[in-house]
């Protein structure tokens, strides 16, 4: 019978040292920096979130995705655009109200989700609170973009940490520092994958000033390789 055993051991400086056994034989040791762990939690409590945004959040939890074997052909073409085989960074899902596109909105994000290739999800609602406008739009996009990655994590949090006030900022200045400028940043590292927004109901958001600064803002996107 095989055990695991995990032992941590405090460390100058507030570092850490995990040694993973598996029977008695060493298998990993990770250094890691406890001053940073808590800086960073530090850094995400001073983003504002609008907790019912994400399309699996709990509020929307019965909300449906596509049966199997529909919607196969507009699924298909979203796919082809976020494997890169269109060069346009936003894809814009048109139709009249009723016609599933929340629906497939959910799909997509679900399935991206599931490959670790879903960067953030924002479902606007209309009159539904924080989902309703776009003050808590960009800083929730970064609270979920960075529990993506821990490396993406650090360059939020160095963001974060830069501009104390982020959450007072306008969207544009929001949008460059949690979220682009971070993206940028990942871009030397190749070997991460590319990630995808999933953006619905744009048009329920309050403010048809913040609806065309959100998409100007979007379309900056465009020269990176990892979105």
């Amino acid at each position: 019978m095989t055990n695991n055993i995990t032992n941590t051991f405090s460390g100058p400086s507030n570092r850490g040292v995990q040694v993973a056994s598996n029977s008695g034989r060493l298998i990993n040791v990770s250094i890691y920096d406890q001053s940073d762990i808590t800086r960073q939690d530090w850094c995400f409590e001073k983003l504002p979130k609008a907790t019912q945004a994400a399309f699996n959040s709990s509020e929307r939890r019965h909300d449906p995705i596509c049966l199997q074997n529909t919607r196969v052909d507009v699924l298909n073409e979203i796919k082809a655009w976020a494997e890169g085989q269109d060069e346009r960074r936003i894809y814009w899902l048109n139709g009249l109200t009723g016609t599933g596109k929340s629906t497939i909105a959910r799909t997509i994000a679900r399935e991206y989700l599931a490959t670790g290739r879903l960067g953030a999800s924002f479902f606007f609602s209309k009159g539904g609170g924080d989902v309703g406008h776009a003050v808590k739009f960009f800083t929730t996009l970064a609270f979920q973009l960075a529990k993506t990655s821990p490396i993406l994590k650090g360059y939020i949090c160095d963001a974060v940490s830069a501009n104390v006030d982020i959450k007072d900022q306008s969207l544009c200045d929001q949008w460059r520092q949690l979220i682009l400028q971070p993206l940028s940043r990942l871009d030397e590292n190749s070997s991460l994958s590319s990630y995808i927004f999933v953006i619905d109901a744009l048009d329920e958001c309050e403010g048809e000033s913040d609806i065309r600064a959100i998409l100007k803002l979007l379309a900056e996107a465009q020269p990176l390789d990892k979105v």
